[in-house]
């Protein structure tokens, strides 16, 4: 019978002992309810005293009391968490499509500066227009709105300014430049030029079949094309072969600036041939022409006489030529112009591409089409997409945000009459509501804060009970050696051993 005791006194014991730790470790609840069992079965065996039980039952329960109160810090911490993910989430998802709207709205503003709406709701309808653009033409609603503000500025009319932005709209994605660039650019070229708001499209086309067939890109024309545009017209050059003109000398090398730049100074040279003086006239009879001849047929057949004129420069050789482009074009054009009479085959092909329309009409279209059809332009549709619908719903909240701005730049022009009349009892008040207020920023901060600290300090008190319950139970073994011999002692011992390293390691962790 003593021998049976003995055996159940020793698995109890090691088996409440490696419990105590295990739960320790875990925090598990049910663990610890588990080590409360043995302790109840300690108490039905009789064979510790009463006030050893008590002992063991006070421990465990303060233990359990220390584990369910880190429960609560781990749940008010998530409720802190959840909080703070709540409150961000919400500025978050009100702020986008507010921040959205007033965007769009500040945009549309430029072009209300520079149009002159007929009607009431001319800015709005014109909004909703770029927004329906927005869907096909893969650029944001903002770049269009940018394009009709450029072309408002520079005089297309407002009948015409859909047509203008969807065509330049496509121009731009087509030739890969940024909208206000395309749309200035094209504003500039239909004014100097001309051209009606209808046919710029065919310009384009011009534009994108010499950039297909030779090394000027698009990108590159149209800004050269915008900077030497008055002098081409003004020397008789339609656009399109104005392009032809510029596209050769930037295939040869020039910057889009430069060739700009170089073209328009040469073509007004040579519209004043015959008021250039005594040494221009000598070089154009060198070349087997008058000043005054050149000058008439320029007025007849403006690019027959470019051509005319560089056939004629072409069979100069040598220093005769520099020396004839010198004293018609001074040093700052003769190397352009040099160039030119080089590359004059190239030149030619250039006028031979847009020579007639059928052989590049639609040219740009099909080239709007493949890049449109890229994933990063279908991507951006879709961002268009959700753009719109955050600014719809983020119109619907401006006028109360407005309205409110409104009140409280009321109430603030009050205070601010009272505060420069009250400048103490001011101070006093503002030290008070900001002691108030960073209260309350702490209170929630530190609340959050608070549950790490107090947490790491509740988790050292249950490593402290835990160990204390382990000791317990390890001095009751010990009292009890003479009942129940060494054998209590190697449960206990291989209890601790068996555990002790996960122990070491939480330890070592941080709480």
């Amino acid at each position: 019978m003593a021998s049976n005791v003995t055996h159940q006194l020793t698995v109890a014991i090691g088996a409440a002992l490696s419990g105590s730790f295990s739960s320790v470790i875990s925090g598990s609840s049910a663990q610890i309810r588990g080590v409360g069992t043995v302790i109840k079965d300690l108490e039905k065996q009789s064979i510790l005293s009463g006030a050893a039980i008590n002992n063991l039952k006070n421990q465990y329960n303060s233990l359990l009391g220390s584990l369910n109160n880190q429960q609560a810090i781990l749940q008010k911490r998530a409720a802190y968490r959840s909080q703070i993910i709540d409150i961000v989430a919400l500025g978050a998802s009100l702020a986008a499509p507010i921040n959205s709207a007033m965007k769009f709205e500040s945009v549309m503003a430029d072009v209300n500066k520079v149009v002159d709406f007929s009607t009431i709701d001319g800015l709005q309808k014109m909004g909703d227009s770029l927004k329906e653009l927005s869907r096909v033409i893969p650029l944001s609603v903002e770049g269009l709105a940018q394009i009709a503000a450029a072309g408002g500025q520079l005089g297309v009319a407002e009948k015409d300014l859909i047509s203008f932005t969807k065509n330049v709209a496509k121009m731009s994605t087509a030739f890969d430049m940024l909208p206000d660039e395309a749309g200035k650019s094209m504003a500039t070229l239909s004014n100097v030029f001309n051209i009606p708001i209808t046919s710029l499209t065919q310009l384009g086309d011009a534009i994108n079949h010499i950039s297909n067939n030779s090394a000027a890109s698009a990108r590159a024309v149209i800004p050269a094309l915008a900077r030497m545009g008055g002098a081409a017209r003004q020397f008789g050059l339609t656009a399109e072969k104005a392009s032809a003109l510029v596209g050769t000398l930037i295939a040869m090398g020039k910057a889009p600036e430069e060739a700009g730049t170089s073209a328009a100074a040469i073509l007004q040279r040579l519209q004043l041939a015959d008021k250039l003086g005594t040494r221009a006239e000598k070089a154009f009879r060198r070349i087997g022409l008058s000043a005054k001849t050149f000058s008439s047929i320029i007025a007849k057949d403006a690019q027959g006489a470019l051509l005319k004129f560089f056939d004629m420069l072409s069979k100069v050789e040598g220093q005769n030529r520099a020396s004839v482009l010198v004293d018609i074009f001074v040093k700052n054009y003769s190397s352009t112009v040099a160039t030119l009479v080089g590359s004059l085959d190239k030149y030619k092909q250039q006028l031979q591409l847009i020579s007639d329309p059928k052989n590049y009409a639609t040219s740009m279209e099909k080239e709007f089409l493949t890049r449109s059809a890229t994933t990063e332009n279908s991507i951006q549709i879709l961002k268009n997409a959700f753009s719109e619908f955050s600014i719809t719903l983020g119109n619907s909240l401006l006028p109360t945000i407005s309205a409110l701005a409104q009140s409280i730049g009321s109430v603030m022009q009050g205070l601010t009459g009272w505060i420069s009349k009250n400048p103490e009892l001011t101070r006093t008040i503002t030290h008070l509501i900001g002691g108030l207020v960073g209260m309350k920023l702490a209170t929630f901060t530190l609340g959050y804060a608070a549950t790490f600290l107090f947490g790491g300090l509740n988790r050292l008190v249950i490593i402290f009970k835990g160990l204390r319950l382990g000791l317990a139970l390890a001095g009751t073994a010990f009292r009890s050696f003479f009942k129940v011999g060494p054998l209590a002692f190697i449960g206990i011992a291989c209890a601790v051993y068996e555990n002790w390293e996960t122990v070491k390691n939480f330890l070592m962790n941080k709480a």
